[in-house]
């Protein structure tokens, strides 16, 4: 894209009569290939901001048909940021410069950018993850009675470190878009959530695991308020509850908001899981007891399981 952009330049009219070529943006979109993420950051990030402050002075002057078409290229500038990050080989130097405009994008632009940056954010894991080269002559030689085993390459591997260090500003921002939205829009916000755990460091996760759990179990305290409040006192000596006083319904999958943090982050006390994943009477929210499967798992054998066998 570099050397296209320099032999057609993308300029923008909003006068009659001036020069315009943003329709290159059209034509670019799904050729970008061989680009770097900091030519996306100098060239096109200036531009996609030129054209949401033209369109909002355009809108307060009343010129709603030309604010609605340089809102139309502003979609069409981020909509070549998946591109960049499908290919780029410097993240690790152009990422800290992209990290803030992309989180704005995501929590302000939800109609316009907000499906391209989700993307562009899970590529640019993914396609790290897959960049992986056969091992240096000296490490293979050390290893040359075990099967060859490819490794990351080294600007892979400085692009997930990097990703890693903004896991912490993009999560939370993550996290509070997939509460705003319907249900239908959210597959793409999760599979963001997921890419981005997957290289989050543990104590950020686990912090952030924290604050999910405490959301999800104040709803359920609240309902168990109103229903201890709306049932009728029991009598002072009445019998004991039989079994099929609290029906376990089928479990219920733990949300997907809390489930791609549920393999790496440490929960030092299984009770507080618990409290998440016991049954509960039927009529309030359900939960599998599945999550405290996994959180044992984290824990050590003995104090996992003699904390779980002794409060199921």
């Amino acid at each position: 894209p570099e050397q296209f952009v320099g032999l057609l330049p993308i300029k923008v009219g909003t006068s009659e009569g001036a020069d315009d070529t943003s329709w290159l943006l059209a034509a670019m979109r799904g050729h970008v290939a061989n680009a770097q993420l900091a030519f996306f950051g100098s060239h096109f990030l200036p531009l996609a901001q030129w054209l949401h402050g033209r369109a909002e002075s355009l809108a307060t002057e009343g010129r709603e048909v030309e604010a609605r078409n340089l809102r139309n290229l502003y979609e069409q500038v981020w909509a070549l940021l998946p591109g960049f990050a499908a290919c780029a080989r410097d993240v690790s130097d152009a990422l800290p410069a992209l990290a803030k405009p992309m989180g704005v994008a995501i929590n302000e632009h939800p109609v316009e950018v907000r499906a391209h940056v989700l993307q562009a954010l899970t590529l640019l894991i993914l396609t790290a993850r897959s960049r992986k080269a056969p091992p240096t002559a000296a490490a293979a030689a050390t290893a040359a009675v075990r099967p060859l085993v490819l490794e990351l390459t080294p600007d892979a591997q400085a692009a997930l470190a990097t990703i890693s260090r903004f896991a912490k500003n993009f999560l939370p921002v993550l996290f509070n878009v997939h509460a705003s939205e319907p249900p239908e829009r959210r597959p793409p916000i999760q599979e963001a959530i997921r890419a981005v755990a997957s290289v989050a460091p543990a104590e950020t996760l686990g912090e952030l695991f924290k604050v999910v759990l405490r959301r999800a179990l104040e709803p359920l305290a609240s309902e168990e308020a109103v229903a201890a409040e709306a049932s009728p006192a029991a009598p002072q000596h009445a019998p004991p509850p039989t079994r099929t006083s609290c029906t376990r319904a089928p479990p219920a999958r733990a949300p997907p908001l809390a489930a791609p943090t549920q393999s790496k982050q440490p929960i030092p006390n299984p009770r507080h899981r618990y409290s998440y994943a016991r049954p509960r009477p039927t009529g309030l929210r359900e939960r599998t007891v599945s999550p405290t499967h996994r959180l044992c798992r984290h824990s050590s054998p003995r104090a996992g399981a003699a904390n779980c066998a002794g409060r199921d």
